[in-house]
């Protein structure tokens, strides 16, 4: 009897054991053994950590973290956590490196990348074509550099596109004429708002009607970092934005109030309430809204579509997304860290655990295809049609003042203060002299 009592307390320290020594490989300060030979250094947002404010999301990363510390015993990552606003965020980064103290391993917003890429390793060796190739468009394009060096690693996404009630409308309308006629249809029979976006002051703003600048050919801002957006034919694009926006209004299909939109969910209410017949928003609401409603309803209304563009042969939206770039130049650390974001967050395991548990879209085409959570998804080959036509707003010094003056221009011409040639005027004018003194 006292034998099987040793023989039991002795498996239980040892499961004990077991247990706490797995638990030590993984915590919020560390990934890994202090023996590692290897160490690295891993800045991540809150969201994207392990000191994640969500437990589905902490729970999946501490999973994956876990076995790549298991796979990995001879390498140690030390998290460090990025706080504050996003763009100061970047600056930080910008500034450690110039002091030769970035992370090994960074988190950069994809509108980033641009000024990022130069200051990041090549990532080639640990790619096949097959898996370039893989991406989607825009994340292939925005990961490499003029020299078709991969710079960075493109894991998450999201897109904006038209939300319609498809019990009201039988067809979606894919240019702006249809779209007004189509409102104004709805608006007369039901009682409703027939288009809502996002027109106060926030990003939400320039994301959601940039694309009908973009659709038509138009640059924002030059390889250099300078805006154009007011020469040559890009003045005339941007115009014909502002004149569509101010058409909307006056045609009564879109009311003024959306210049207290801030963000793509503020419209939401007005979706729960049936107060809306089509709006610009996010993939993402999606399953807030049928959270909201309930999916049964939500899927019987409500359906999704291409932004309408000026002419119908047109096409674009915007998309954003993050990235990982590597820093280090020594080859075995550059490796690891390579294996670390695949099994955490790239490769096809980490993209689809990651993307599904915090409502992503992930970059790489075959996971629609071969996980069943994506594939059974009857929203997802809309969306990731729309994505073809992405856009990724431009990632220079200037873009931040740009889009905040764009947000201005727009609400005057809703509010009526100026014409569209004025606002963009005056757009053009407070841009380029917030340029010249960058400069």
């Amino acid at each position: 009897m006292r034998k099987i009592l040793i023989i039991t307390l002795s498996l239980m320290l040892m499961f004990s054991f077991g247990v706490y020594a797995q638990d030590n490989l993984v915590t919020s300060e560390q990934i890994g053994d202090n023996e590692a030979s290897i160490e690295l250094s891993w800045a991540a947002l809150p969201y994207y950590s392990l000191s994640n404010p969500y437990e589905d999301r902490e729970n999946v990363l501490k999973d994956s973290a876990l076995r790549f510390a298991k796979r990995n015993p001879d390498v140690k990552i030390n998290p460090q956590v990025l706080t504050g606003d996003i763009s100061g965020q970047m600056l930080k980064l910008l500034q450690q490196e110039s002091a030769g103290n970035i992370p090994d391993v960074a988190q950069i917003d994809s509108f980033y990348l641009p000024i990022f890429k130069d200051k990041l390793e090549p990532l080639n060796e640990f790619l096949t074509e097959k898996e370039i190739n893989d991406l989607v468009p825009f994340a292939k394009e925005g990961m490499l550099d003029n020299d078709g060096n991969v710079k960075a690693l493109w894991f998450t996404t999201d897109v904006r596109m038209l939300y319609y009630r498809k019990d009201l409308i039988d067809t979606p309308p894919n240019n702006w004429d249809e779209l007004i006629e189509v409102a104004k249809e709805v608006t007369a029979d039901n009682n409703m708002e027939g288009f809502l976006f996002s027109a106060g002051r926030g990003e939400a703003t320039t994301i959601c009607n940039l694309p009908y600048f973009w659709a038509q050919g138009g640059k924002l801002i030059n390889e250099n970092g300078k805006p154009v957006f007011n020469e040559g034919e890009n003045r005339e694009y941007m115009i014909n934005v502002f004149e569509y926006i101010k058409r909307l209004v006056d045609s009564g299909v879109t009311p003024r109030r959306v210049t207290n939109i801030t963000l793509e969910a503020d419209i939401n209410g007005d979706v729960i309430g049936n107060n809306v017949a089509m709006f610009i928003g996010g993939n993402w609401q999606i399953n807030q809204l049928a959270e909201n409603m309930g999916r049964e309803e939500f899927n019987k209304k409500w359906d999704i579509a291409p932004i309408p563009q000026i002419s119908s042969d047109l096409e674009a939206t915007a998309v954003g997304g993050w990235t990982w770039g590597i820093t280090t130049e020594d080859p075995d650390k550059k490796a690891a860290a390579m294996r670390f974001l695949d099994e955490m967050y790239f490769g096809k395991e980490g993209m689809k655990e990651w993307t599904k548990v915090g409502g992503y879209l992930p970059t790489r085409n075959s996971i629609y295809n071969e996980y069943t959570y994506y594939s059974d998804n009857p929203w997802m080959d809309k969306i990731q049609s729309i994505m073809e036509n992405g856009h990724v707003r431009p990632g220079y010094p200037i873009y931040t003042n740009l889009s905040t003056e764009f947000q201005v221009a727009l609400a005057d011409v809703i509010d009526g203060n100026k014409t569209p040639e004025e606002a963009v005027d005056s757009m053009w004018n407070n841009v380029m002299a917030e340029y010249e003194e960058m400069n």
